[in-house]
């Protein structure tokens, strides 16, 4: 039985769009997630620099540890130097020892406030990672809402696909199974176009300028026309 091309090729024209759109919102569901790389990025960056803020933390935290122990040790040496100035015999004897215990004084004093200067930038440091950690809470949150949010959009164009397929089942089962395979094939070596109207006297896929023979066979509706670089079905517009 002959394909009656004028009434296939209509056909064929609902067929491509219903796969073009498809194909749109299949492309979407794949693009939604990208939607929250942005965010995604940003927590990474937020935790990342908690993590050096606590590392900070921890070893000024260190640090204050070793100068305790160091003004520890000052301390010890400042009693050790008062018990022998107990003993000296000497005027000269003491001065010398006086002068080493002030001396020995003066520098554990240092000591006391370098530990001061290094509780002070802990304090510091402890506000700044406790106005990072509400921030990262505010984050958190934008990503879980926007997350919600792509996840029912997605859910969304999952219907529509859903009711598309179904409209294509049914336009496909119109089409002539030799043709189907035909636009098929096409369909799918050709970006997702089969069959494409003329624009301008060029085909509306690949642009190839169509001879005026080419455009008077389409007219005529009694065969199947291809563009003769794309080969994609050809048709026009009316």
């Amino acid at each position: 039985m002959a394909i009656d091309y004028a009434q296939q090729i209509p056909i064929l024209v609902k067929l491509q769009k219903i796969d073009s759109l498809l194909s749109e919102l299949r492309a979407e569901i794949e693009r939604k997630p990208q939607e929250l790389e942005g965010i995604k990025s940003e927590l990474e960056d937020k935790k990342r620099q908690l993590d050096k803020i606590q590392e900070d933390i921890k070893k000024i935290k260190v640090e204050v540890k070793q100068k305790e122990l160091e003004l520890k040790s000052g301390e010890n040496e400042v009693k050790k130097l008062q018990q022998q100035l107990m003993q000296v015999k000497t005027n000269k004897e003491y001065k010398s020892l006086l002068s080493e215990i002030e001396g020995k004084k003066a520098d554990n004093s240092l000591i006391e406030d370098n530990i001061l200067d290094l509780m002070e930038e802990i304090d510091k440091k402890e506000m700044e990672l406790n106005a990072e950690k509400e921030n990262l809470k505010k984050l958190e949150a934008e990503y879980n809402r926007q997350e919600a949010k792509i996840k029912s959009e997605i859910s969304e164009i999952e219907k529509q696909i859903q009711e598309k397929q179904t409209q294509r089942s049914q336009i496909a089962s119109q089409v002539d199974p030799q043709l189907l395979a035909i636009y098929e094939r096409l369909l799918k070596n050709r970006g997702g176009l089969a069959i494409v109207p003329v624009i301008n006297e060029a085909c509306g896929g690949c642009h190839l300028s169509l001879r005026p023979q080419v455009i008077n066979e389409i007219k005529r509706k009694d065969q199947l026309v291809t563009c003769e670089r794309c080969s994609r079905i050809l048709y026009l517009d009316e």
